[in-house]
């Protein structure tokens, strides 16, 4: 029979939760995560669709700036 997980129906945490939302806003996978947590990945999967956490990384942002560089419009040649 396989060995339980250490931490096998230990209850889950707010520092848990923490923890999570913290590694995920770091883009830390889901596996790493739940090695630090000392939990299963399913278990870390499950817990975290339960409480509503996403485990996606987040996605960057975008500058909406205009780039540096400007074009000149180009010269018809009619």
């Amino acid at each position: 029979m396989p060995k339980s997980p250490p931490r096998h129906g230990a209850p889950w945490t707010r520092q848990d939760f923490a923890t999570i939302r913290k590694l995920v806003r770091e883009g830390t996978p889901a596996r790493k995560i739940a090695k630090t947590l000392r939990r299963t990945l399913a278990s870390l999967y499950m817990k975290a669709s339960i409480e509503g956490i996403s485990l996606a990384a987040p996605k960057q942002r975008v500058s909406k700036r205009p780039s540096p560089v400007t074009r000149k419009p180009k010269k018809s040649t009619d």
